[in-house]
């Protein structure tokens, strides 16, 4: 396995990016030390799988594993066809954006304060799980809506459950990162506004507004 060759051959941190849907189905705030509640999709039975497996053989061979699961990532970059480029686009192209129910909750971080969090965590000296949140949530409705205004959209052409949800999407409860440990082992917590986050977000989007 990759892990075991790293170590292997030299290396003394692996630093891995694992997600917060680890945590399933759980609700309220999410620590470290919570087993997941609820189903789980292969992509976070996976990343159970390989985290366990991480600390386990750093633990064994006297190395150093980070596992960071961060909650929900926003900003400029992500795939083509995201909630966020599908927005940014609607408004420029002056049609409605073709959206869903927008009903759950999601704990959103800006990939700068992502960014900074990994950056922070790899300096760490011993294995350890870590999350990387806002330590809040808010419905995708309203922080579709926040994105929305910030571009200067109409609000009436928010057509909340134009599109349906896709199959197969994670439980999204009312959870969000308990932030406690990350305080505790980096002294940091992210900073960064939802609001400055996307306003940050269009106005680097507006530098390539071809990307999709």
């Amino acid at each position: 396995m990759f892990i075991n060759t790293v170590f292997e051959c030299g290396v003394e941190k692996f630093l891995f990016i694992g997600s917060m849907n680890e945590y399933g189905g759980r609700t309220g705030a999410l620590s470290e030390t919570m087993k997941p509640e609820g189903r789980l999709t292969n992509y976070a039975k996976g990343k159970i799988k390989v985290a366990e497996y991480g600390l386990q053989r750093a633990k064994e061979l006297n190395k150093i594993f980070i596992h960071v699961r961060p909650f929900y990532v926003f900003g400029p970059g992500q795939r083509s066809g995201s909630l966020i480029n599908d927005v940014y686009h609607s408004f420029r192209n002056g049609y409605s954006p073709a959206i869903g129910p927008c009903e759950q909750y999601r704990d959103y971080i800006h990939v700068f304060d992502v960014v900074k969090g990994i950056l922070l965590a790899s300096k760490l000296a011993d294995s350890i799980t870590v999350n990387l949140g806002s330590g809040k949530y808010i419905q995708v409705r309203e922080f579709v809506s926040m994105f929305w205004n910030c571009l200067g959209g109409d609000k009436n052409k928010l057509k909340f459950g134009s599109r349906s949800m896709r199959p197969g999407e994670p439980e999204q409860p009312k959870s969000f990162a308990d932030l406690t440990r990350l305080k505790e082992v980096t002294g940091w917590s992210p900073d960064l506004s939802l609001e400055d986050g996307i306003k940050i977000t269009i106005e680097k989007l507006d530098e390539k507004p071809w990307v999709k």
